[in-house]
């Protein structure tokens, strides 16, 4: 956990407009991660991420 707090640190500084929201539920030791933002967001994290989906 500490990896994805340094990690939305990071995002933070370097991509201002997006909004990063980590979701954690009970005692599930699965994080989920949401990357929002603006218009545009979704092509921009496609082609950084190289989504194919």
């Amino acid at each position: 956990m500490p990896e994805v707090a340094e990690w939305i640190e990071m995002e933070r500084r370097c991509c201002p407009f997006l909004t990063l929201q980590m979701e954690a539920a009970g005692n599930s030791k699965r994080y989920v991660v949401k990357l929002l933002g603006p218009e545009g967001v979704k092509a921009f994290l496609v082609s950084e991420f190289g989504i194919t989906r």
